[in-house]
């Protein structure tokens, strides 16, 4: 099992967090700083990093217009009898580039078949719904 810890990076400390604390940032209290949050997973000592990929604020338009009919608004898609659970741990844990080949392309489920946004959405729309869902259906958060 995954142990979930969160890191707060006041912006500008590390160069490379750079443009993704500009969409992604809270105010600190010190002039000029923003933060930036990144989920940290360690799993039997290896650490993983989660850096935003998208623009979650940009992906919660585009999700409520093409992925909630399904899915629905909860992630849950009726639990899981029309779409599939995006709240769950195994659908959440696998990589961006699987999760983004999935939106692109579309996917075969246990229930029908996700068509592909990929003609539809551009790249960055389909990271800017990716790092939405991240954020809103992981179940980690408090």
């Amino acid at each position: 099992m995954k142990n979930l810890n969160k890191i707060v990076i006041v912006a500008g400390t590390l160069a490379f967090i750079g443009a993704a604390a500009a969409f992604c940032a809270e105010p600190t209290g010190i002039p000029g700083k923003k933060t930036l949050e990144i989920v940290v997973a360690t799993d039997g000592g290896k650490v993983k990093t989660a850096a935003p990929i998208g623009n979650a604020i940009a992906g919660s338009i585009i999700y409520s217009q093409y992925c909630s009919a399904c899915h629905q608004p909860d992630g849950k898609g009726l639990n899981s009898m029309l779409a599939a659970d995006l709240t769950k741990p195994e659908r959440l844990n696998k990589s961006n580039e699987e999760l983004l080949g999935s939106i692109s392309k579309g996917v075969q489920g246990k229930i029908g078949f996700m068509p592909g946004w990929g003609g539809v959405l551009t790249e960055q729309q389909m990271k800017d719904v990716l790092q939405y869902i991240r954020d809103e259906f992981t179940q980690t958060k408090k």
